[in-house]
């Protein structure tokens, strides 16, 4: 129940965080289950590789198990789908000291509900193929968006 909680809060502020950016003219976050297009544009709807397909098949989990054989659970999504869910109430710490790596077929979806932060003891690199839509929310009459260099230059 905790790890269903907390998947459907992350699923909601990407839709409103996501809805918000839009109405701005950002581009639209792919939460599911329509596909957003280069153009920005909604395309065919899919039934997986989404965040939504995440929360609908965690629910779906126990249809056709033993405990809902009925698979009342089930509504959008089948039960039992090949599915890991790393639920930890205190947190969870995933370390290596050589290198690690996240791999998503379709959508990689970072959400905290706080802050994320990022540090890096050499460089922070972004590659992407097509472009980048960055939004902030912003709050009136307070900085939105900082961009800082303590040394050397600045190249927009």
């Amino acid at each position: 129940e905790q790890a269903q909680s907390q998947l459907d809060a992350a699923l909601g502020l990407s839709q409103s965080l996501g809805d918000t950016a839009t109405g701005q003219q950002a581009d639209t976050m792919e939460t599911g289950p329509e596909e957003i297009g280069p153009d920005n544009a909604k395309a065919a709807k899919k039934t997986e590789g989404h965040l939504q397909h995440q929360a609908a098949a965690l629910k779906a989990w126990e249809a056709g198990s033993n405990t809902d054989k009925d698979g009342k659970t089930a509504k959008d999504q089948a039960g039992q789908q090949p599915l890991i869910v790393l639920s930890a109430p205190a947190g969870i710490a995933s370390l290596s000291q050589q290198s690690q790596t996240l791999a998503a077929g379709t959508n990689l979806d970072l959400v905290a509900q706080r802050d994320t932060n990022q540090t890096s003891g050499r460089r922070w690199l972004h590659n992407v193929g097509q472009h980048i839509s960055l939004f902030v929310a912003g709050v009136k009459d307070q900085i939105a968006l900082k961009l800082i260099a303590a040394k050397g230059k600045i190249q927009v």
